[in-house]
């Protein structure tokens, strides 16, 4: 065994780990809340931005606080030059951070609202059987994401083994033990078609 094998058996086991312990519901619920955080953020900031631009407490309200942020970052600038800051921060310009700070709150808020789902559902599962089925679950889980890591780990790998056959990850992958076995199993290292181009 080398220093492959003891990263591939790492990466195996700290995944095993981790997933088991947090459980399969706050495992798996890590994932979906980022995935689907951004999805939702996706269709429903324009929403958030649309309200605020056309509630003028708040345009006002966000307008105040962008052009604060901007007077403290360009300070000496504007103390220079005092038609800066107006040419800077353009009606247009000031819209479009007010659009980038609606995708940003969009996204905190249902991460936070997904984020007491996955609370609720983590609170269910400590019921004696549940908690056992999602400790297993989460074994599991780790399990397989840790193979589909290592798989893409060794995916990166291979190509170096085609572009520089003598070098020092070549033959640490020549003498695998690990390597050998997961290059032999259905799932090919043929993501990157280099052998093609050489």
């Amino acid at each position: 065994m080398n220093w492959i094998d003891f990263l591939i058996i790492l990466i195996l086991v700290l995944n095993i780990v981790k997933d088991t312990s947090q459980g399969l519901v706050k495992s798996i619920f890590g994932l979906i809340k980022i995935l689907l955080s951004i999805y939702l953020t996706k269709m429903y900031y324009d929403v958030v931005y649309g309200y605020i631009i056309n509630t003028e407490v708040l345009y006002n309200g966000f307008k105040a606080v962008i052009i604060g942020l901007f007077k403290a970052i360009f300070y000496r600038k504007i103390k220079n030059d005092a038609n800066f800051l107006p040419q800077l921060l353009s009606s247009g310009m000031i819209n479009v951070l007010i659009n980038i700070l609606c995708i940003l709150i969009t996204y905190f808020v249902f991460r936070w609202l997904l984020g007491l789902l996955e609370k609720l559902l983590s609170f269910l599962f400590k019921a004696p059987i549940l908690k056992q089925l999602n400790r297993i679950g989460g074994f599991l889980f780790g399990a397989i994401k840790g193979i589909l890591v290592i798989y893409i780990v060794l995916a990166l790998l291979s190509p170096i083994q085609i572009i520089f056959p003598q070098g020092f990850i070549s033959k640490a992958i020549e003498n695998s033990l690990l390597f050998t076995y997961f290059s032999n199993t259905s799932l090919k290292f043929d993501l990157f078609k280099i052998k093609n181009y050489i």
